[in-house]
């Protein structure tokens, strides 16, 4: 059993560390940034210590440097646990403050276990030389190109959440169903930034009573109804779990849906429900820019499918 400093200003990941090692035996310490990591180190002398590198009031870096500058912890062993990272970058820096592994989150718990055994299992390192010039300037350059990643994802998570007000907005003020739901479709593939999507909803004896499609040209030929009850989409009507799906190796994966939709890598699909019933399916395909669909994607999914859903069926009571 070893004494264990948990470092990472989010408390839903100290958390998740602190169960992990907790139930494989170790002691552990928690702290929310490196300012209150180094008190508690100073304090309880841990024997290993887990940090995050971006954090508030002392990065992961500047509490390993005053570790090391501590004579009393300088040999004090140090994993970093981070996510988003430039590792190539990441590695050079930490090895030049001897901390003895990078891993990236998400890390799957056995990995994690393996690392502070092997790192538990070794000698203390000595204190390393005082850092060079080049050491504060990479530094300072990682640093700075993480918090302007951050700063383009907020702004860019701002963007789609404005977007999402406006979409519900002009949703909530479509008089006419298939307006609604072509706006819907459209609204969602731009949303997700998908190159196309496809809506169906359903009647009786599911068939398809009405559909839209967004991103698709037929040329002159109109497009083929989609088949709800057959292929992975029939099981998002028939059992509500969203389906996320991507190809390997630069495949296609089979949707189901009929000849004349322009094949795809990636998918996400969602049903329609209100109350009452499952009216039908969403779904989006091939994401631009990347190799497939997240659970961010899937989240703005639903919330544009429940409220267009709810609007749809108050507004065509016979479906």
């Amino acid at each position: 059993m070893a004494k264990i400093l948990v470092v990472d200003d989010s408390s839903v990941y100290r958390k998740e560390l602190v169960a992990l090692l907790s139930s494989d035996g170790h002691l552990t310490i928690e702290a929310c940034d490196g300012l209150d990591g180094l008190m508690l180190a100073r304090e309880k002398r841990p024997d290993l210590v887990i940090s995050d590198i971006v954090m508030p009031s002392m990065d992961g870096f500047g509490l390993v440097r005053a570790l090391r500058a501590d004579p009393a912890l300088s040999g004090t062993r140090v994993i970093f646990c981070t996510a988003n990272y430039d590792e190539e970058e990441t590695q050079a820096l930490a090895k030049a403050c001897q901390v003895a592994f990078v891993l990236m989150k998400p890390c799957e718990p056995d990995v994690i276990l393996r690392a502070v055994e092997q790192v538990l299992a070794g000698v203390p390192e000595s204190a390393p030389p005082a850092p060079t010039e080049r050491f504060e300037r990479d530094h300072l350059l990682l640093l700075t190109n993480k918090l302007t990643e951050t700063s383009n994802a907020l702004l860019a998570a701002n963007a789609r959440f404005t977007a999402l007000v406006d979409l519900n907005m002009q949703l909530a003020s479509d008089n006419d169903p298939q307006m609604l739901l072509q706006d819907m479709c459209a609204g969602a593939r731009n949303l997700v930034g998908s190159r196309y999507a496809v809506l169906a909803v359903t009647g009786e004896a599911r068939h398809v009573s009405r559909f839209v499609t967004s991103g698709i040209d037929f040329g002159d030929r109109p497009p083929p109804p989609p088949v709800v009850t057959a292929g992975p989409l029939s099981n998002v009507l028939t059992t509500g779990r969203p389906w996320r799906a991507r190809a390997s190796r630069g495949g296609d994966v089979y949707s189901g849906l009929p000849r004349g939709y322009p094949p795809a890598s990636a998918y996400l699909a969602v049903r329609l429900d209100t109350r009452e019933r499952a009216l039908g399916w969403l779904c989006v395909a091939e994401k631009i820019g990347a190799d497939g669909f997240d659970a961010q994607d899937e989240r703005v999914l639903h919330s544009v499918s429940s409220l267009a859903s709810r609007l749809y069926a108050a507004g065509t009571p016979q479906i």
